[in-house]
């Protein structure tokens, strides 16, 4: 029971470690070159707006929602663009975070002579 709730406690950690990185290039620029499989743009009111398998096509931002719908942005209104990108440092914090609760979770078990497995 206890390598079960570590190793999905790790698994979530390692999924978790991705986080969004602001892009200096243009949506045309970014989506032709790194071909990202989805980009987070943020609108001149400040609203994010996710945008999957994004294709730019003359002045619109196209691609979909999470939900399958399309999900269309004129560039003229995308303030920044940002990616999905793998994170050293939250993947480190997620480890030894997992290593920390996992040591907690060991000294309880022994403590209280239950058997955690």
């Amino acid at each position: 029971m206890l390598r079960a709730r570590s190793l999905s406690f790790l698994t979530l950690c390692l999924v978790a470690c991705s986080s969004w990185h602001l892009e200096t290039m243009s949506p045309r620029e970014l989506i032709t070159s790194r071909q990202p499989d989805k980009v987070r743009v943020t609108t001149p009111r400040g609203r994010h707006v996710l945008v999957l398998n994004p294709r730019v096509s003359g002045d619109t931002l196209a691609g979909l929602d999470y939900r399958g719908n399309r999900r269309v942005v004129p560039v003229a209104d995308i303030q920044s663009i940002e990616t999905r990108r793998f994170s050293t440092g939250m993947l480190v914090l997620g480890i030894a975070g997992a290593a920390v609760v996992t040591a907690i979770m060991a000294s309880g078990c022994w403590s209280m002579n239950a058997s955690c497995q």
